[in-house]
């Protein structure tokens, strides 16, 4: 999956489930060892709302792992 892929998924997250995509099959990447320029890349495309509301989702769920 390409990064332009990954950022499209998460712009539209209800229509990844609408389409049979599950949420526990996307990662969602450590900001702190991502590029400067890729963060600025996910916070630009989604939003830093999004990016924080999907950083809790994910780390709920890897704590229920």
């Amino acid at each position: 999956m390409t990064l332009r892929e990954y950022l499209d998924i998460m712009a539209d997250l209800d229509g990844y489930i609408a389409k049979g995509g599950q949420l526990l099959d996307l990662e969602l990447h450590d900001p702190s060892q991502m590029p400067p320029a890729v963060h600025a890349l996910y916070v630009d495309r989604l939003g830093s709302e999004l990016c924080a509301r999907l950083g809790r989702f994910f780390v709920c769920v890897s704590q229920l792992q």
